[in-house]
Order: structure tokens, then sequence, then C-alpha cells
């Protein structure tokens, strides 16, 4: 398995990844079909919620956002 894995999303809301074509299932973090079939890959900690809740419980912390390019 390569050592980064870069993700893309289809029109259709299919994840692949960029380097083997692997098609992913991003809530179990399973490649679905591909070279990495079966393969687990470690989910990212997060937490959701919405913007003015997180400010509530912590008013100093930034938001990230995606760049325009």
């Amino acid at each position: 398995m390569p050592d980064i894995l870069t993700f893309a999303r289809s029109d259709s809301g299919v994840i692949t990844d960029v380097e083997t074509c692997s098609s992913w299932d991003v809530e179990r973090g399973i490649a679905l079909d591909g070279p990495l079939w079966g393969t687990h890959i470690q989910k990212v900690p997060y937490q959701s919620s919405f913007d003015w809740a997180w400010n509530e419980f912590f008013p100093n912390a930034g938001l990230w956002a995606d760049r325009k390019r």
C-alpha cells in the first residue's frame, strides 16, 4: 500500500484513491474494490458540530475552510 493516499470524489459520489483507483467506504475506512480491496485505513479523529455551537464552547478557536484557489 502506498504511504500516502489522495482521495477524490466522482460526480456520482464514489470515493477513490488517485494512486490505485480503489474505491472506498469512507464511513468504515475500507477499500471496496481495486488493488487495495479489504484494506482498512486509520480514521482521523474529528468533531462534527455546527460552527456556532463550536464557538460557544471554544471561543478562541479558529474555523477551517476550503481555500479558494
